[in-house]
């Protein structure tokens, strides 16, 4: 990749602490008021932006981006993680420095659409995710890729590998059953707990002939 995704995150927080300190300027710097320390650290960083600054770095930020859908224009989608390590302890995040933020706020500098998605877990049972990137305006896209891609590991952890198969062909004959509970009975969590065919809103009497 022709551009420093850890650049790109500090300057697009440049961005950020700018805008957020104009807005916020009459009253951050008030100790009485309820602000935890290290938000109020980071808005204001942006008192330092001076109009010059502020003005280049949306020159840079311009230029990145122009290079960067060069870049990508053989490409539909990009696969990052979606930050550079596993889930860890609250605590143990370091809100001065911007390293969980590496791959969604460059990207986001980059102004592209991008969607982040469970990957699994960690050796020690830590959830994992990834980050697919688009174009702009290729939310649509994403979103499509995205549910296929959460069917396909649903698909694999309550059918494929639930259980232990003798041979492929015994296995290929419950892909039909597990088809039927997934979309006639599995609780959907997107769709408040209910199964997919919900989404059809059939009359009993049509479920009842679908369904024998």
């Amino acid at each position: 990749m022709p551009l420093d995704l850890p650049e790109m995150t500090i300057t697009n927080g440049n961005i950020i602490a700018s805008e957020i300190y104009q807005y916020h300027a009459t009253y951050i710097e008030d100790p009485p008021l309820p602000f935890r320390h290290t938000l109020r650290e980071r808005v204001l960083k942006g008192k330092h932006v001076t109009a010059d600054m502020y003005l280049s770095i949306l020159e840079h930020r311009r230029r990145a981006i122009a290079t960067f859908f060069e870049w990508t224009r053989p490409y539909d989608m990009l696969l990052t993680p979606t930050v550079p390590f596993v889930a860890c302890p609250l605590e143990a995040i370091d809100e001065s420095r911007p390293g969980p933020m590496s791959f969604t706020r460059a990207f986001n500098y980059l102004d592209t659409s991008a969607i982040s998605m469970p990957a699994g877990f960690s050796h020690e049972g830590l959830p994992i995710g990834v980050q697919l990137v688009a174009m702009p305006w290729q939310e649509n896209m994403l979103l499509r890729h995205g549910k296929a891609e959460r069917f396909i590991q649903t698909a694999l952890h309550e059918w494929a590998f639930a259980r232990a198969y003798d041979t492929s062909v015994q296995r290929a004959k419950d892909l039909p059953i597990w088809l039927h509970h997934y979309n006639w009975h599995r609780p959907h969590g997107s769709l408040q707990a209910k199964p997919p065919i919900s989404r059809l809103a059939l009359p009993d009497d049509e479920l009842l002939r679908f369904h024998s």
